[in-house]
């Protein structure tokens, strides 16, 4: 990352992008602070925000750690599509825009512009068809960007195609250790920016596969393919050259990849994106081991990551040392959410 794009404020990193998430390692990361500034940011700059949720954030009390939160705070003319249970939670003047028919817990999600400034409570769709929608819906009311909250139990959201750039918040809620802190935001980070499959016969392949096709496919160096049954997995002469694993992938088919009789030395293992993988570091190590990689058919855009050095049980880190450690494990700019003015 160069200089140039460190000294950028976020603002700045997501001005060519239409939507964004914003995912966080941890409750108590700064997500909610992240959001806000943004909101205001973008409200001093004339800038129409659409804004919605994979979740439910903007509650004062946390509903699961019965914890302080910050609320939601919104600016008049923001678009909001929440669920309607929330909107009687939300001190906004609204305008009722539209239905979507995405039902929830809470009600079915409806857009709302707002008519005042407040607090609103968010809670949108809760798979990433149903973002999507939203995310194109929001078009129609003049949102010219849009901010999606979410969390890393449910990065899918960063997903592309959902949407365009991914901010990652991590602070000292995670572990009172610092360098535990680093290590997994930076591994976190590192499945987001996994690097890209470079093979368009093998791209080719895999996008004519039906859906119906087994979920681990072993490609072969002449272009044929194999499926494997990683519970009974046939036994695979010769050399593969890829291994393509569909949908969400985690530590156990990882595992069960590692322990077959497939033999793994230069292989690529494809996945759809980094927003798919859910594994541990020591299993990611596993199959660095057998020198094999893993490569993703569409690349997340993380734009920046912030850290938040303050923690609820009153146990900080400090600031500059935490953005500074940060900033040596991740390539993308780090910025902490107590500066203000360096944030927008």
């Amino acid at each position: 990352m160069n200089n140039h794009c460190l000294n950028k404020k976020i603002i700045d990193l997501l001005a060519p992008y239409y939507a964004v998430s914003i995912i966080g390692m941890a409750k108590n990361a700064g997500k909610t602070t992240v959001l806000n500034r943004l909101v205001s940011a973008y409200d001093e700059r004339g800038i129409i925000i659409g804004l919605t949720s994979i979740g439910r954030d903007g509650e004062n009390v946390d509903v699961v750690t019965s914890t302080d939160k910050p609320e939601i705070y919104v600016t008049k003319g923001t678009v909001v599509a929440t669920a309607a249970e929330l909107l009687k939670k939300s001190d906004i003047t609204k305008e009722i825009l539209k239905t979507t028919g995405i039902n929830t817990p809470l009600g079915e999600v409806v857009f709302v512009r707002a008519k005042s400034d407040g607090n609103v409570q968010i809670g949108g769709g809760s798979i990433n068809s149903q973002i999507a929608k939203l995310c194109g819906e929001f078009k129609e009311f003049g949102a010219e960007k849009v901010l999606i909250d979410g969390a890393v139990s449910r990065k899918t959201v960063s997903g592309p195609g959902i949407t365009d750039a991914t901010i990652l918040c991590t602070g000292a809620a995670l572990s009172l250790d610092m360098d535990k802190v680093v290590e997994d935001t930076a591994f976190a980070a590192s499945l987001l920016m996994l690097p890209p499959l470079c093979d368009e016969h093998a791209e080719s392949l895999i996008s004519r596969l039906p859906e119906s096709q087994c979920k681990v496919i072993a490609i072969m160096p002449g272009g044929e393919y194999v499926p494997v049954a990683l519970d009974d997995p046939a036994y695979i002469k010769g050399q593969v050259s890829y291994i393509y694993i569909r949908g969400a992938v985690s530590d156990k088919v990882v595992e069960k990849l590692v322990m077959s009789n497939i033999n793994l030395r230069g292989v690529k293992i494809i996945i759809d994106d980094g927003s798919k993988l859910f594994i541990k570091s020591n299993t990611f190590e596993k199959l660095k081991r057998k020198n094999s990689e893993i490569v993703v058919r569409r690349h997340i855009n993380l734009v920046a990551l912030t850290v938040n050095p303050c923690s609820t049980c009153g146990l900080d880190f400090n600031k500059a040392r935490f953005a500074e450690a940060m900033q040596k494990h991740i390539s993308v700019p780090v910025f902490n959410v107590l500066d203000e003015e360096v944030m927008i």
